[in-house]
């Protein structure tokens, strides 16, 4: 089994949890031993549940389908699209 989650950690499903920064809640899980992070962008909570079930059902249907699930940093995406945009003419 995995770690336990922290105490202000909300449990959305097993190995699928809420948790709220600054007011708004990031969704956080793994899969096929990375983990992965995302921002729901609300501070609702509903919301947030839904928006974290479809992240994680997509994810693992891409899985499923033989497809690969990438992290990409905020710095990779950055430097991919600075480098992107000084290719313009």
């Amino acid at each position: 089994m995995g770690r336990r989650a922290k105490d202000d950690t909300i449990v959305v499903n097993e190995g699928l949890y809420l948790a709220d920064k600054d007011g708004v809640f990031h969704c956080y899980f793994r899969l096929d031993g990375k983990q992965f992070r995302k921002s729901t962008k609300t501070g609702d909570i509903a919301t947030a549940k839904l928006k974290a079930l479809q992240w994680h059902r997509d994810a693992l249907r891409k899985l499923e389908a033989g497809g690969t699930v990438e992290v990409i940093s905020f710095t990779r995406l950055k430097r991919s699209y600075l480098e992107h945009i000084r290719r313009q003419p």
